[in-house]
């Protein structure tokens, strides 16, 4: 049932009578400088930290972690109907017509994995709290600037294009572990020869 006019008018006039009486009562009224005096104590906030906040960080952890699968899916799928709408059966990662087709999903599932990345951060943080031991204690680091200098070198070479998966691969700290895991080479290049699709 539709109002008429009247009744519009009716409800108009009410609500302007309310509001008569609000400001003629004075209670919507807020007095400024009586609150801008007073500033409130600044004390100190310790966050409670407990088997609850551990449980309610793993959870976010578990679903943020589903929703990177899912995006990692996504990204998968677009790449497959890229490939199909052009008849190709290998794709050229590098061609900037795929580079455009692709990029939401493809960013998609790298802001994912970095928020993964940091709800797990915040998970370890929230146990350690939760178990009273505070920061942890820094170590120094365990490879050597040669080392450190090696991930760079090979960082800018998988850039420019001028290494191979497995070369990088092949790379070794001295302590003897592997510089560069398959992943973050197909991150970093995003090398046709390696991704499933």
């Amino acid at each position: 049932m539709s109002k008429t006019s009247t009744d519009w008018t009716a409800d108009v006039a009410e609500m302007d009578a309310d509001i008569a009486a609000q400001r003629a009562a004075g209670s919507n009224v807020v007095p400024l400088k009586a609150k801008a005096g007073k500033r409130p104590t600044r004390r100190p906030v310790t966050r409670v930290w407990d088997e609850a906040e551990v449980a309610k960080r793993a959870l976010d952890l578990y679903a943020l972690e589903r929703t990177a699968v899912v995006a990692y899916d996504r990204a998968i799928e677009r790449a497959e109907q890229f490939k199909e709408s052009r008849g190709l059966e290998r794709v050229d990662h590098k061609d900037p017509d795929f580079r455009r087709f692709t990029a939401k999903t493809w960013d998609a599932h790298l802001s994912a994995k970095a928020e993964v990345k940091l709800s797990k951060d915040r998970l370890t943080t929230a146990c350690r709290n939760c178990l009273g031991g505070g920061a942890p204690v820094r170590t120094a680091s365990s490879y050597s600037k040669a080392d450190i200098a090696n991930v760079t070198t090979l960082h800018e070479k998988i850039v420019a294009g001028t290494i191979s998966m497995q070369d990088a691969l092949a790379v070794k700290f001295e302590n003897g572990s592997p510089m560069i895991t398959r992943e973050v080479f197909l991150d970093i290049s995003r090398d046709e020869t390696y991704i499933p699709f």
